[in-house]
């Protein structure tokens, strides 16, 4: 192949092909819906459950998650750290890490929803407490192994970008599918049964462990790629958690990798407070009765933008395709105020669905960049900085990455929580809430994710590897291994 050809972007790995084929990437993301079919639901239910269905208190509610996400963010690194050092001839690197993981999972998940009505406070709180830090413990397992699997698995920079959307579109399938199955049980027996949150884990517990066996089953044929790739790597390192998070620290020092983990970090915190009080706002600030239709809507539209942001990363690159998505998710979120500050008016003209519809399906469009682009980049960053150095080191920057989100995160739900009280959120009353209350809603929603989208472009704009690095890269493998045969 020519020079020409490979700087036009035809060739775009180091074995000049796509290594995966279309069945296998499917299998792939099926995982990511399983899994993320249980973790959705959390992010999405687990706060209204607590304050509604069981009348914790939002600070209690807040401080259990943001516990168990700041234990999920230091086990990150730790499980990416043992995955790339593991060399199990059975299971490879990812795949024994993931099965544990999975199965872990599925029996936790079902235990955190059936919590019993007739216990304490207090028996609530570290039933809640004990059973997310289990959870987040056994999807650390699973989610940090599988992630380094979506970005080694190819090192063509086009199809990495296309592994990582349709990874993007089954996690978003995955928070539709819940919000569907709640709105069918909200119409039959209401959102304040604590029996439809049970029944929702064990259907979710089902489907994620068929999706996780089907992932783990379809990808297992790469174990021997993988395995190749670690015996070139150098002799592991001992473990020592001084030394992992010591490194965390020397990784920030690269400006690319400090530029993913602080974008990908701040730019999702909008989701947070988007999964975490949109029901809230829809339901007693904007008085609808439809939410889920609209909850819907954003996470669709986050699928359908998939083919878009692929052809745009394309056609310009990566950082052009995150840029125009975060913009976008901005733009929805002004549109988005005005409508809290008309509310009145829009409620009382009997419009106000309709008009949040493409609003809300314009801020999903732009959710959907957020999704795949950044773990797309981290797969090309490391490819550029680990080029030649034989340091398997991608599950543990892949870590890192989560790390920092889940830090983030964790702040941001105990944030929320403390902010339902502050605002006189009345715990239990699924019914209405006072008109101050009803304001203050929709105003945190919005000063979250603007403020979150805001803090992504700042740290994004210091990104700075170009397509022209990477092929650089690619065309001196290339030649390289052409001289190799010849010889």
């Amino acid at each position: 192949k020519s020079p020409y050809k490979i700087m036009k972007g035809e060739i775009m790995s180091r074995s000049g092909r796509a290594n995966v084929n279309m069945a296998n990437k499917l299998f792939y993301g099926i995982g990511d819906f399983g899994f993320n079919m249980v973790i959705n639901t959390l992010g999405s239910f687990m706060m209204y459950f607590g304050t509604i269905v069981n009348g914790i208190p939002g600070s209690l509610m807040g401080l259990a998650i943001a516990i168990s996400m700041v234990w999920d963010a230091i086990t990150d690194p730790i499980a990416g750290f043992l995955s790339d050092k593991q060399n199990s001839l059975l299971f490879g690197k990812r795949h024994g890490f993931m099965l544990i993981g999975l199965f872990g999972l599925v029996i936790v998940n079902a235990l955190l929803w059936s919590l019993p009505a007739d216990i304490s406070m207090a028996g609530k709180f570290f039933w809640i407490l004990s059973f997310i830090l289990l959870l987040r413990t056994f999807s650390t397992m699973y989610q940090t192994p599988a992630a380094a699997l979506g970005v080694e698995i190819s090192d063509n920079i086009n199809e990495r970008t296309q592994i990582q959307s349709i990874r993007a579109i089954f996690l978003i399938i995955a928070i539709i599918v819940p919000v569907i199955i709640m709105g069918i049980f909200e119409g039959k027996y209401g959102l304040e049964n604590p029996v439809i949150y049970r029944n929702m884990a064990y259907i979710n517990g089902c489907l994620c462990l068929v999706a996780g066996l089907i992932a783990i089953i379809g990808t297992y044929s790469y174990l021997p790629r993988l395995r190749g790739n670690q015996v070139k790597t150098k002799s592991a390192d001992k473990f020592s958690l001084k030394g992992i998070f010591v490194n965390f620290i020397e990784a920030l020092k690269d400006n690319n990798i400090r530029s993913i983990i602080g974008g990908f970090t701040t730019s999702m915190m909008s989701i947070v407070f988007l999964s975490s009080l949109m029901i809230h706002v829809l339901k007693f600030t904007f008085k609808l009765n439809n939410i889920f239709v609209l909850m819907g809507a954003v996470f669709i539209m986050t699928i359908l933008s998939q083919p878009l942001w692929i052809v745009v990363s394309r056609k310009y690159d990566k950082k052009t395709a995150l840029f125009a998505g975060l913009i976008s998710a901005l733009a929805g979120t002004c549109l988005f105020l005005g409508v809290i500050i008309f509310r009145l008016t829009l409620i009382e003209k009997g419009i106000i669905f309709w008009i949040l519809l493409p609003i809300l399906s314009l801020m999903g469009m732009g959710a959907g960049a957020m999704y795949s682009m950044p773990l797309s980049m981290l797969g090309d960053t490391l490819s550029y900085m680990e080029n030649g150095k034989g340091d398997e080191k991608t599950a543990t920057y892949t870590g890192y990455t989560t790390l920092a989100n889940k830090l983030s995160q964790s702040i941001t739900l105990l944030f929320i929580g403390i902010m339902l009280d502050i605002i006189g959120f009345e715990e239990g009353n699924a019914l209405s809430q006072p008109i101050r209350v009803q304001w203050a809603l929709g105003f945190m929603l919005i000063f979250g994710i603007s403020l979150s989208l805001i803090g992504g472009i700042v740290f994004y704009r210091q990104y700075s590897l170009r397509k022209e690095d990477l092929l650089k890269i690619l065309q001196s493998d290339i030649s390289e291994q052409v001289k190799e045969d010849f010889i």
